[in-house]
């Protein structure tokens, strides 16, 4: 391996890591096969063409700013790095040298595998200024077990984020680099021997010309010229036919492996279904024996108000906590929006301590050291909340034995920050931390942690999505997660969220977060539920408040009801799973008999459709289950004020 001078520092730039660690946008096989289909086409109809063909192609997939193949050369007795085929921002670059020991093609060769480099310029100063090589991604290819050169995208600015998926592309398309440039050559020794041979054709028919002007043979000499051109036609059609066979069985290798990959994915998918099962009916059962000791607390002595009231508050606040639960599997499936709005991270804290004092083992000290004026964020309380207790319940079952579990809160900047994670852009930054004195982690676990499904827990105690869920909701909120962690000495969980930099950000959310103190409502609502209990509880919540409020239990008999008093009823709130009709087309029929009607929709969960019919205003707004009565409340009087 070339060695490079000392004062470049690779490691500033190389974050291959960041690979593993990413999300993962979802493979588009279908666009995939098209765009390979294609490259196989053009080199069998255009050979010349395919080098530059695969970068726009590269360029496509990965949705990058720049894609090229950079050759390895000889040039005046040194070895550059020549851009053969550019495609994107810098495709006038085409041709284009650089030393092998100034280019990051160098290093991937070196290397002889996937590198992803930040901001490569800070140590090969030689590429190009502007824009700057935010991202670059490389791949090396090889021709008979020799690197030949690389191919490689990259992305201009800090939005685009390179992650598995295009590695995982950028690897096949090197591949068929290395195919293309076997195939290549042997097409041009095979064109160059035809040229030779032609050349030597005309020079043997001129000197058969020559000769026969000379000796009167003219006629023999095109004979033999004629079966001369016969025999190299015969030639380029054979080669050309190997060629294409080449090609074909390319493409069915392709195939092939992406029919085994998808049964492996399929496979992979079962089993992971049945995992999470026992994981969630986990969960799930122990915060309903939270529910089931808060109801008998209730039932011990009725007579306590106070008593009544905080239990009710901490069964309201398990019970979100079971939504947030169920939704995991959204945040972990899809890329979800959170519900930003000022969040107290030192109150969530307090909170914790007391449900952490109240349900974990005596065996186990809480305590908090939080930083003293902490700034409010702009986050998803709920999610934020569901990951300090994953954390919490983490540094529960490393401690078997007792110990001490420390909650902290303090504020960092965000120069700080950008030492570990270079994407952090706000001023300033709130960490919570959660440490514990637990058996710890070696470096190859601490190094999974975050990857869905990774577990060190026995069959059926976790699902391995914890960690790996709070990640991606941290990431959601523009924030960062770290731990450190070494065996015998427990672990510290960090979490970084973005501190506002204007107030007025916070204030304009804190309004939107505000339930309106209104008390006397006149309008008529139709609440169309198919649980009858809760049904009878929101009439008789909205009845105290001054509506009129008729009720349904299934799609049909809702419609029937909304023409009967159509005149009256001034918003209609719907389960979205009820039976005969689901809640969209019982809304939906009622629009046809009354368009001015209002529509709110209920569910567990709300499917982009749904989302998409709120944005352009079919609906007035949903509400997720479970709900809070003031929630639904707020959602009437809005629909009511847009009327």
């Amino acid at each position: 391996m070339k060695t490079y001078p000392s004062r470049l520092n690779l490691a500033d730039v190389v974050i291959n890591p960041e690979l593993t660690r990413r999300p993962s946008r979802p493979p588009d096989y279908e666009l995939e096969n098209c765009a390979l289909i294609a490259l196989a086409e053009t080199m069998a109809d255009r050979p010349e063409t395919i080098l530059q063909k695969l970068v726009e192609t590269a360029l496509r997939l990965c949705r990058a700013g720049t894609a090229g193949i950079s050759l390895l050369e000889k040039h005046g007795g040194e070895e550059v790095f020549r851009w053969e085929a550019v495609a994107g921002v810098y495709a006038d670059h085409v041709n284009g040298t650089m030393p092998r020991d100034a280019s990051p093609c160098g290093i991937t060769i070196d290397r002889n595998a996937t590198q992803l480099m930040y901001m490569a310029e800070r140590v090969f100063p030689a590429l190009p200024a502007e824009p700057p090589f935010v991202e670059a991604l490389l791949v090396p290819f090889h021709f008979e077990h020799k690197p030949v050169g690389t191919v490689w995208v990259v992305a201009h600015d800090q939005i685009r984020k390179f992650d598995s998926e295009d590695a995982r592309l950028i690897n096949i398309l090197a591949q068929f680099a290395s195919s293309a440039w076997q195939v290549w050559q042997a097409r041009a020794a095979a064109e160059a021997g035809v040229r030779a041979e032609r050349q030597r054709a005309v020079e043997s028919a001129a000197a058969n010309e020559a000769l026969q002007l000379q000796i009167g043979e003219r006629e023999h000499a095109e004979n033999d010229l004629k079966k001369l051109n016969d025999e190299l036609e015969r030639r380029v059609t054979e080669r050309t036919r190997e060629l294409i066979l080449t090609i074909e069985n390319l493409t069915q290798t392709i195939e092939e492996r992406e029919r085994l990959q998808g049964q492996l994915q399929q496979s992979q998918k079962m089993e992971s279904i049945g995992t999470l099962a026992a994981g969630l009916a986990h969960d799930f059962n122990n915060l309903l024996n939270v529910i089931q000791g808060y109801a008998m607390t209730l039932t011990d002595d009725p007579s306590d108000r106070e008593k009544v009231v905080h239990t009710g508050q901490s069964m309201a606040e398990t019970v979100a906590q079971g939504a947030v639960l169920a939704r995991q599997l959204l945040t972990l499936a899809r890329k979800s929006d959170a519900k930003l709005e000022p969040t107290d991270l030192n109150g969530l804290l307090g909170k914790l301590k007391n449900l952490l004092v109240e349900t974990f083992p005596k065996t186990i000290t809480v305590e908090m050291d939080l930083a003293a004026g902490l700034p409010d964020i702009l986050g998803d309380g709920n999610r934020i909340n569901q990951v300090l207790l994953n954390l919490c319940v983490n540094a529960r079952d490393a401690m078997p034995n007792g110990g001490k579990l420390v909650l902290r809160s303090r504020t960092i900047s965000g120069a700080e920050l950008r030492a570990g994670f270079p994407d952090a852009q706000s001023e300033r930054y709130a960490c919570v931390s959660v440490a514990d004195t637990g058996v710890g982690m070696s470096e190859d676990v601490r190094s999974r942690i975050f990857e869905p499904f990774f577990t060190t827990k026995e069959s059926g105690q976790g699902t391995g999505l914890g960690l790996s869920v709070s990640h991606g909701i941290v990431a959601q909120q523009n924030g960062f997660i770290d731990v450190v962690s070494q065996p015998g000495l427990g672990s510290t969980f960090r979490i970084y969220l973005s501190v506002p930099k204007d107030r007025p950000a916070l204030a304009d959310a804190l309004v939107e977060k505000k339930i309106s103190a209104r008390s006397g409502f006149s309008e008529t609502l139709l609440f169309v539920e198919d649980e009858a209990q809760q049904l009878a509880l929101m009439q008789k919540f909205l009845e105290r408040r001054g509506f009129t409020v008729l009720t349904a239990m299934d799609g049909a008999e809702a419609v029937e009801v909304h023409r009967r008093h159509k005149d009256k009823i001034v918003v209609v709130i719907l389960d979205l799973g009820l039976a005969k009709l689901n809640g969209w087309e019982a809304f939906q029929r009622m629009r046809k008999i009354n368009p001015n009607i209002k529509g709110i929709l209920a569910s567990g969960y709300i499917s982009p459709e749904v989302e998409a019919h709120v944005a352009n205003r079919a609906l007035s707004g949903v509400v997720m289950k479970p709900y809070q009565p003031g929630e639904v409340l707020a959602k009437i009087e809005g629909a009511i004020r847009s009327a």
